[in-house]
C-alpha cells in the first residue's frame, strides 16, 4: 500500500453567504503555525490579528500561537509545536482570525493524498476555492465599504511558492525544510 503523505484540506469561513472557501494540498507533517501561514495567504489576510484552533474531538483545547500564553486560559498548545493531522484525523478544526470580527473557518480533512496522486510537484498547493476575500476589519463595516478582493488560484498558488522560496520554515512531504 502506498504511503499518504499528503492531505486534501477544505477550509470554508462560517457564517458568510455565499460560501467563501479554499481547498488546499498539504503535507501531513505541516504544523499549525505553519497552517496559519497558508490560510492568511489563501483569504488575502495579513496576519494583524490574533488567531487560534479549536479542535472539534475537544473543544476545551486550544492551540495558541507562542507569546499569547499570556493571555491563554484553559487547556493550550503552543502551534509551533503540534503537527495538525492527528486531530483532522479525528474531526474538523476550527481557525478563528481576529477575536474582534471573529472570523471562523471550518477545516475539514477531505482526503489523503499520495505523492503520486498529487496534482501539482508545488506542496503547499491551492487546487481550487470560491468567493471573494474579504477585506480584514469589514465584520462591522456598511455595505457601501472598499471591495472584497476576487479569489484567483494561481495568485494564491504565487504566494505559497512564494513562501516556500523565501523559507518561511513550512515542512515538504518528507519533513525536510523546504
Amino acid at each position: 500500500m502506498e504511503e499518504k503523505s499528503a492531505m486534501q484540506l477544505k477550509i470554508q469561513i462560517s457564517g458568510v453567504k455565499p460560501p467563501v472557501w479554499r481547498r488546499i494540498i498539504v503535507p501531513t507533517t505541516i504544523r499549525y503555525d505553519q497552517l496559519n501561514v497558508l490560510i492568511q495567504l489563501a483569504f488575502d489576510w495579513t496576519n494583524s490579528h490574533l488567531h487560534g484552533f479549536t479542535v472539534a474531538h475537544d473543544r476545551s483545547l486550544n492551540y495558541i500561537p507562542r507569546g499569547g500564553e499570556d493571555d491563554a486560559f484553559g487547556n493550550f498548545r503552543l502551534t509551533d509545536e503540534y503537527m495538525i493531522y492527528p486531530d483532522l484525523a479525528k474531526g474538523s478544526v476550527t481557525y478563528t482570525y481576529d477575536f474582534g470580527d471573529d472570523w471562523e473557518h471550518k477545516i475539514k480533512l477531505e482526503k489523503m493524498l499520495s505523492i503520486d496522486e498529487l496534482p501539482s510537484v508545488q506542496i503547499p498547493y491551492c487546487v481550487g476555492g470560491r468567493g471573494d476575500s474579504i477585506l480584514e476589519d469589514s465584520r462591522m463595516m456598511d455595505e457601501d465599504g472598499e471591495p472584497n478582493n476576487p479569489f484567483d488560484k494561481d495568485d494564491v498558488n504565487e504566494l505559497f511558492a512564494e513562501v516556500i522560496t523565501a523559507g518561511e520554515a513550512l515542512i515538504n512531504i518528507d519533513g525536510d525544510m523546504f
